[in-house]
């Protein structure tokens, strides 16, 4: 009877002229996203649905506006005492969710609970590499001392999250289970159930600008078409990753509207490029051959046979720019000089005979389903592409949770995979995806290919010591190139986001792609 009533209310208003959406509960905000929630743990895996979620109940030492720069957040102000010592002065007025102030003290024990997670597919350690040590100097004022002059620590810092001390021995485990999720943001958790729906709460006491919005309700919607339809029929308020084919839908619907912005995301495909024998490249008998792979030859010829404009128009439907930079125009370490690479079948056959490989082999092609813009229908065109070549391909797709968890154990020989270089340079993409892989240094934290190349390794050590900003562009675009030369990874496109909303609500668009209930807001008329 109660859906029946709530039922009968939507038709009537709909009928007198006013839209359901905010008619249930006007506190109430839904949101509905494409990317799937795997841990509540904020220091378990990089991973941007994840990220997201954490920015709505936790709170860093410095943040990111919607343009990738740099804001103050827990941290009140910094300060360079020497090239190797910096000085954090921390908010007095902070109190987590649980009521316990926040102090120095919670900041170390974070930064040191990330660096002893364990097994996880994307660490954030990575993020930790520079720093010597943390000295509380007093309950708000602490000195981070990194090995050698390190001009990107507020980068680096703008992605860990702060728990409190006390929490910070919690396991993923008890996290996952909603037990202990405390933190100092603007919303406090409630619910995770049947880990697609989200529950969150309004802090009160929140030490920020206080959220319009008193509860939240985030679903996770990884189909294209479901989220699209939730939209319209009302049933969320604001839905992130529109798909290109439903773009017209929503601008006929009279009570909807979208956003949209270029991402800092590059979509590539990695490629197992060290490994003598690789899982999923055979002959035609389905034998075992040598990795093709660790061919540079092969590896160009791969690239060459994939044709970005036609990704970007047929598939994307102008939703992409098609690239060979690790981060788009605008973020630190972008290369003018590599350019994307032009659709060249012949070539590319040209080189694979050369290689030895005039007739093909076969290979399969692993990748999310659901989780980037039409990923699945991106796999299957990059299959057909290099039908041409005469390879037999073979698309295998998967939640994102398994992606990532195979990934990490480099079960692949090729995969689609995503990479928002958050922060705001290419010394992120270089270091997860491109760096020796090194647990102790926190490099290559998601190196699934492999890949090795000392030359590189050097320029990006290099960037990261360099203070002088135009040199430290410069030997990060020296380091780009020498990957992207030797076809580390085969770069397709930076895609940009779009979010469709109801027409009476307000959000800036992202470069992170993060939709953050804390900054949508009803639209005002009047005074």
């Amino acid at each position: 009877m109660y859906r029946l009533f709530r039922w009968a209310c939507a038709v009537l208003l709909l009928l007198i002229g006013i839209s359901p959406c905010f008619a249930a509960d006007k506190n109430t905000l839904r949101i509905g996203i494409a990317g799937q929630i795997t841990s509540l743990d904020p220091h378990y895996v990089d991973l941007a649905p994840n990220n997201m979620l954490a920015e709505h109940i936790f709170d860093k030492l410095v943040r990111r506006n919607e343009n990738s720069s740099l804001q103050l957040s827990l941290a009140e102000s910094w300060r360079i005492i020497d090239p190797t010592t910096w000085e954090f002065i921390l908010r007095k007025n902070v109190r987590f969710h649980d009521g316990s102030r926040f102090s120095a003290e919670d900041v170390v024990a974070s930064l040191e609970r990330v660096q002893q997670i364990k097994d996880s597919p994307g660490p954030f350690s990575t993020y930790l590499r520079a720093i010597q040590s943390v000295q509380i100097m007093d309950q708000h004022r602490l000195r981070i001392k990194t090995h050698s002059p390190y001009p990107l620590l507020l980068n680096d810092l703008s992605t860990l999250i702060i728990l409190p001390k006390r929490l910070t021995h919690s396991t993923t485990q008890e996290l996952d289970s909603g037990k202990n999720i405390i933190g100092s943001g603007p919303y406090k958790f409630v619910s995770w159930r049947n880990r697609d729906h989200i529950e969150l709460v309004r802090n009160e006491q929140y030490w920020g600008d206080k959220p319009h919005w008193q509860r939240i309700i985030i679903r996770v919607i990884s189909d294209n078409e479901l989220r699209v339809q939730a939209m319209i029929r009302t049933e969320v308020d604001v839905i992130d990753s529109v798909p290109p084919q439903s773009l017209a839908r929503i601008a006929e619907h009279r009570d909807a509207k979208t956003v949209s912005k270029a991402s800092g995301r590059l979509i590539f495909l990695h490629l197992d490029t060290q490994r003598e024998i690789t899982p999923f490249i055979n002959d035609g008998d389905g034998r075992p051959i040598p990795n093709p792979l660790r061919d540079a030859r092969v590896r160009r010829a791969l690239s060459l046979a994939v044709d970005r404009h036609q990704l970007q128009n047929e598939i994307l439907n102008g939703l992409a720019a098609p690239t060979r930079n690790l981060v788009p125009p605008g973020l630190l370490g972008h290369s003018p000089d590599l350019v994307p690479d032009s659709f060249n079948p012949n070539a590319a056959k040209r080189l694979l005979a050369e290689a030895g490989h005039a007739d093909g082999f076969s290979i399969v092609l692993h990748g999310p389903n659901n989780r980037y813009l039409n990923d699945v229908q991106v796999l299957r065109a990059v299959a057909q592409m290099w039908q041409q070549l005469g390879l037999n391909v073979r698309v295998e797709v998967m939640p994102m949770r398994d992606l990532l968890a195979r990934g990490a154990k480099r079960e692949f020989s090729v995969n689609l995979l995503g990479w928002n270089a958050v922060t705001g340079d290419a010394s992120s993409p270089l270091r997860a995806l491109l760096m020796t892989k090194d647990i102790q240094q926190g490099s290559g934290s998601f190196n699934w290919g492999g890949y090795h190349n000392p030359q590189m390794d050097a320029l990006v050590d290099q960037a990261l010591s360099t203070i002088d900003l135009k040199r430290r562009i410069s030997l990060l675009q020296q380091a780009s190139k020498v990957a992207m030369l030797d076809d580390a990874l085969i770069p397709l496109y930076h895609p940009v986001t779009v979010w469709a909303m109801h027409r009476d609500l307000h959000y800036t668009p992202r470069s992170d792609e993060y939709t953050l209930a804390q900054l949508i807001k009803p639209v005002r008329n009047g005074p």
